[in-house]
Order: C-alpha cells, then structure tokens, then sequence
C-alpha cells in the first residue's frame, strides 16, 4: 500500500506517463480497457503471493522461448521455401517463346502468368498486328497462349510479352512460302509515285516499280488505280527491312497464259536473246522460244537470227497453267524447212495458214490415239469374256453327263 500512495502523491511537475497523454486520442471503449488491465496488473501485483508471481513468470519466460523457436522455425522453413522457388524460376530473354495464362485484361493490356513469382504483361500494342481498340479483341481472363518475350523487365518489374511478334513470324514464313511457290496475291493501291506504286499487303506497304507494271497498266494511268486491288506477284522479301517488292507483269502473264491455247497464232516481241533461245512478250505473258523450236535447219547463234525488240509472230507450243509458262515455236510455222533463215516474212505471211494444218494434224493424232485405246479396251473386253465362257464350258458338260 505504501507503493501505492507513494505513487499517487507523486510531485506534481512530474512528466506525464505516456498512457495517460494517449488517453485523450482515444474512444470510450479503448479506454475501458486500459482501466480494466491496469486493474488487473495493479491486483497481481499488490495481492498475489510471490511465489505465484514468480510461476507466472516463469511460465510467461517459458511462452517467450517457444514463441521465439517457433519463430526460428518459420524463418528457417521460409528460407527453405525461397530456396525452392530460386530454384525453379524461371529466366526469361527476348525472343524466348512462353505458355502463359491470362488473369486480368484492361484497356492497357493484359497480364499474364508465365512461371513462379512471374508475371507478364501483353501491352495493347503488342495484342496484334492488327490495329485493336481493346485487348479484350484477342484475349479473355482464363486464356492460355504462347507468347513471345520481348523485353526482360519493364519498369514494374515485369517480363513485357508480345502476339504481334508470333504473328509477324507466321506472316513472314507464309509470305516467302507465297513466294517460293509463285502464287497470285491481290494488293490495294495506296499511291503513285514517279517509280510505281505503293500498295497495301496485309498490315504492311509494298512497292510495285514500274518495270513490274503489266500490259493492262501505264505509268499514265497510276493515279486512276488508287483504292483499287490487282493482281501481283511476290517478287523481294526482306523481313529485316519489312520490305516488299511486287511484280503486277508476272501476275498478269499468268491471266494471260489462260487464255492461249496450244495452236495459237499470237504477235510477240523479243524481250531478251540468251544462246538457249529468246524470250518473247506475247502480250502481258511471257514465252520462251527455244534454239530447238526456231527453225528445222541448224542454228550456230541465236543472235545472228533474232534480237531485242523485233516483232515476229509465234504459235503456242506447250503451257504450264500452273507455273505461267508457255513455250512458243516458229519452227512450226514454216512452209518449209529452214524458211525462218531464208525467209522470215515468208513465214509470218503463212503462219495462220500453217498453224491450222498443225492444229489439223494435232486432232487427228489425238483422235487415232483414242481409237487406239477404244480397241485396246474392247480387245480386252472380249478376251476376258472369252476366257469366262471357256471356263463355264467344262462344268456345263459335267452336269449333262
């Protein structure tokens, strides 16, 4: 009791016990239940016998050293928790491709997890070659996709992910295919210029120089063709450069070529003369005709019969629909053999005429083959009903015995 009068006459410029300074922040409740464990602190200490109070603190020693093992313990599981997870993160760099789930799209982009303790993040720009409004256009929450890295770490500390750049990889390897296998695409005129034409090819521009124009187009008539698709080849692919080079020519050779057929007489000129033969521009389409194909007499040099730019007439050969090549021939055209050396105009005079006796002559052999191979089919028809008959025979003349 002496403590606790001692303590309550307590001078009166003494401090203030911090408690008591805090009491007057505090709501009714707070403050009810400092009284109360005051109360109860000020019971054990005037009226529990010491030897209680020292169990009491024994015991409360005791909670100490388990709360602070258990601690030991947590911090040592944690430890070994991280090591676990450091040891199956992953390590991203650019252009790795990764499988993701997506948990959360927004105007900006959408996030994306791809490994332990990692998150990426696909941003709008990169949802799509094409031009998105949303993300929300490709990708829902749930969604699990392949992406491509394209940087490590944003400021965020994210890995920055991309499908624009998985879809610029399958345009590119279908582009070169397009190209390879010399396939017709169909472009939009953007603008003219005094080299060609811009154009429009997926999310992409192209050029179509002029040398590449087809028959059907001028360097005149270039404004007039803006809005409007033709028809063009695949001509240079530079994927590092994004370049594109168009031939509207060849396109137009091909539409060309399907409309010739073996027998015709067309006007061509000579485009270029090589020690194989010439090739000729029969109007949009381009032939070839070979050394073997000029004339019936022996020919030492191209050169000394035909060269750049005459005007001759030629008669289609052969074509390859599917690869745009037709092969031409005068050889055929002449009255007689060696007329193309001695007298060409004689030749070009006569060409309609001899062309319709080869187109006679080419039905006529068509005709013999498919009687040949109506006899064939007939001959075999009988042979095997024969055959059956002669077997049918001896069984007929057992059943009469």
């Amino acid at each position: 009791m002496a403590a606790v009068e001692e303590q309550q006459t307590a001078p009166e410029d003494a401090a203030p016990a911090p408690a008591a300074a805090s009491l007057v922040d505090t709501d009714a409740d707070d403050i009810a239940e400092l009284e109360e464990a005051q109360e109860e602190l000020l019971k054990w200490m005037l009226f529990m016998p010491e030897e209680a109070q020292d169990a009491d603190l024994d015991e409360g020693a005791d909670l100490e050293q388990i709360v602070g093992d258990a601690d030991d313990v947590d911090e040592e599981l944690g430890e070994e928790v991280e090591a676990m997870l450091e040891q199956y993160d992953y390590e991203f760099k650019v252009g790795d491709k990764v499988m993701g789930v997506v948990y959360e799209v927004d105007e900006d982009g959408a996030y994306v997890e791809i490994g332990a303790k990692t998150a990426g993040f696909v941003p709008l720009a990169e949802c799509s070659l094409a031009k998105l409004k949303t993300p929300l256009e490709v990708l829902r929450a749930g969604m699990r996709r392949e992406f491509v890295v394209v940087e490590e770490e944003d400021e965020y500390g994210e890995v920055v992910l991309s499908l624009a750049a998985l879809e610029a990889s399958v345009f590119w390897a279908r582009t070169r295919q397009l190209q390879e296998e010399d396939v017709t695409v169909n472009v939009t005129v953007l603008g003219a210029t005094r080299g060609g034409l811009l154009v429009q090819y997926a999310h992409l521009q192209g050029f179509v120089p002029l040398s590449q124009f087809g028959a059907r187009i001028s360097a005149e008539a270039m404004e007039s063709l803006v809005g409007s698709e033709i028809a063009v080849k695949i001509q240079e692919v530079d994927e590092e450069t994004e370049r594109l080079v168009f031939s509207n020519r060849r396109a137009s050779s091909d539409a060309e070529v399907r409309g010739f057929k073996v027998g015709d007489v067309v006007m061509g000129t000579v485009q270029t003369v090589k020690p194989y033969g010439a090739f000729i521009d029969i109007g949009g389409a381009t032939g070839l005709l070979h050394v073997s194909q000029i004339s019936h007499d022996r020919i030492f040099s191209v050169n000394d019969i035909l060269s750049e730019g005459d005007r001759l007439k030629v008669m289609v050969l052969s074509q390859d629909r599917e690869r745009g090549r037709v092969t031409l021939s005068t050889k055929k055209l002449e009255p007689t053999p060696g007329d193309m050396l001695k007298n060409p105009a004689l030749v070009f005079e006569k060409a309609e005429e001899m062309a319709a006796t080869f187109r006679e002559r080419v039905l006529a052999a068509e005709a013999a083959a498919r009687a040949e191979e109506m006899r064939m089919l007939e001959e075999q028809r009988l042979s095997s009903s024969g055959g059956a008959a002669g077997a049918a025979a001896p069984e007929g003349e057992a059943m009469a015995a």
